[in-house]
């Protein structure tokens, strides 16, 4: 038997030589490929053993030499089986391994790459791991190959035990996935807030920056939908329902894209009295980002005109909530900030765009109106700060 070293020398003897072109569908093998052929069973056999050797610097040894070999321009389907049988309970070193196999392949990511990743076991503990992982999946993603919903799902399954999903990779990673398997996305982050729940204390559910991912078709996976779907009913009925869960329903309904009204009509034609009004209207206006009074002015009309039928009361109540508009605001040197002035200019655009409405005019011109009072307000007490402050040095 050979030893371990004797191994290693003449897998880089053999890996040192050019691999040879397949052969034709019939295995033929002609003279002059003759040689090719038997250098290609060596490189098998070496590998072969070295995988099935319980040293780990082997077995990732024949991985790289797996990934040169697919590198060069074709790898045996024998390779792949190898591969997919040394999966099944990898060592950390080794699923590094199979991730760089993934990820310094020059040719087109072929459906065998996603059934790797989503084969490689990780452990919850193993965040590097898992970064390193969603970050090979998203390469291939925007690469432009695209894996089943099923093995999409089995890769962010990864997900659920990491405690934070904030970070660069993961970001990006979160966002490619969502372009293509928005159900998914959602559906691996309901399923940490359920973690949560039964004792997961120290998992952060929803990212700290997420406004910016886009769930435009979440409601074709029946799983995300009849998530959604109770916690929209239990939104409009008043059922108790906890702040990640709130979140993790905004997220699904007003970061839709062009869907986002059409969900957000749907939720409406569910609510039936004042009650019911106030609190889809405290849930519009909950998105953190872009206020969704003005960026769904039919909405914003109709549930208007909905709470006027129930009674003047109920109307007055949910048009002072709806004027006052979420965003982000701060300033320089006494000035507004650019944030804060392109919100003052979209709600006084809006103003005027409806300016005969007789249930969006008045709304956008209180808005504008108090936007206005505020950038005056700062103006003033900015300005009588740095007069006290003179005072106390001067």
């Amino acid at each position: 038997m050979l030893s371990e070293i004797t191994m290693l020398l003449l897998s880089n003897i053999v890996f040192a030589r050019p691999c040879f072109t397949a052969c034709n569908t019939t295995g033929a093998i002609s003279a002059g490929n003759a040689e090719q052929y038997s250098r290609v069973g060596l490189r098998l056999a070496l590998c072969e053993r070295a995988l099935a050797t319980g040293s780990d610097e082997l077995r990732a040894g024949a991985i790289e030499c797996f990934a040169w070999w697919r590198h060069e321009g074709f790898l045996p389907d024998r390779a792949w089986q190898l591969l997919n049988a040394t999966t099944e309970n990898a060592s950390p070193r080794l699923v590094g391994a199979m991730i760089r196999f993934v990820q310094v392949n020059d040719s087109k990511p072929t459906i065998a790459d996603w059934d790797l990743l989503a084969t490689l076991p990780v452990a919850s503990g193993e965040w590097q791991i898992t970064h390193q992982l969603l970050e090979c999946a998203t390469d291939l993603l925007e690469k432009k190959s695209i894996p089943s919903a099923e093995v999409a799902d089995r890769i962010l399954n990864k997900l659920d035990h990491v405690q934070s999903l904030d970070g660069g990779n993961l970001d990006r990673a979160l966002s490619q996935f969502a372009m293509h398997f928005p159900g998914k996305v959602f559906l691996m982050i309901w399923r940490r807030h359920q973690l949560k729940i039964a004792g997961e204390s120290n998992l952060e559910i929803v990212p700290y920056d997420f406004d910016s991912i886009s769930f435009s078709d979440v409601l074709s996976d029946p799983g995300a939908a009849i998530v959604i779907q109770e916690l929209q009913k239990r939104l409009i009925e008043g059922a108790a329902i906890e702040s990640t869960e709130h979140r993790v329903l905004q997220i699904a309904t007003m970061q839709s894209g062009v869907n986002t009204e059409p969900q957000l009509f749907q939720l409406l034609d569910m609510a039936l009295t004042g009650e019911q009004l106030k609190r889809l209207a405290d849930f519009a206006i909950g998105r953190l980002s872009w206020p969704i009074v003005l960026e769904c002015p039919e909405f914003t009309r109709k549930l208007l005109m909905k709470a006027r039928a129930v009674s003047l009361a109920c109307h007055q109540e949910i048009s002072r909530e709806l004027q006052s508009l979420p965003g982000s605001r701060g300033t320089v040197s006494n000035e507004p900030n650019e944030e804060w002035m392109e919100l003052l200019a979209a709600v006084e655009e809006m103003a005027e765009k409806f300016a005969d409405d007789p249930e969006l005019g008045p709304l956008y011109a209180a808005a504008a109106k108090y936007e206005r009072e505020w950038i005056a307000d700062m103006r003033k007490s900015g300005i009588e700060r740095e007069r006290s402050f003179e005072d106390e040095t001067g």
